[in-house]
């Protein structure tokens, strides 16, 4: 985000009508980046200019909640390769789960499953649509 900020006067891109979108892995960066404040300090190797605010995220099936494929229901072998033994897995599993990050003053969002099946468990939108609703978020449900 910070490159296209540090960009848009010469390609002129208005940084207020920026939508995030991805699907699957680029659904799970969608929503970070759309969701995940800067005060969550995850962004601090990247310096530059200040961070534009996403005006929207549209989400096609990404991961909402790492550490249930870390450690939950719907565990999963590659989610315990990511993170592997660290001590603190968990920690960066909550700081990593764009669930973590809902709260009533987000962006608006759109999440679809295109597929019948989709990649992750974690990825239906059941347990994400309870939380964006009781949070008052906009949502396209």
């Amino acid at each position: 985000m910070r490159f296209v900020a540090a960009l848009a006067k010469t390609y002129d891109i208005d940084t207020g009508k920026l939508v995030v979108s991805g699907d699957s892995a680029g659904g799970h960066l969608a929503l970070t980046t759309g969701m995940i404040p800067e005060s969550a300090g995850l962004d601090r190797q990247c310096p530059g200019v200040p961070l534009p605010k996403v005006a929207g995220i549209i989400d096609w099936y990404g991961i909402t909640d790492v550490g249930d494929l870390l450690d939950g229901a719907n565990r999963k072998s590659y989610a315990v390769a990511w993170l592997g033994s660290q001590p603190n897995r968990e920690e960066i599993a909550r700081r990593v789960s764009p669930l973590t990050y809902v709260r009533s003053s987000c962006h608006p969002f759109s999440r679809s499953r295109a597929t019948p099946t989709p990649p992750s468990p974690t990825a239906t939108p059941c347990g994400c649509k309870k939380l964006l609703r009781r949070s008052e978020w906009r949502t396209n449900w």
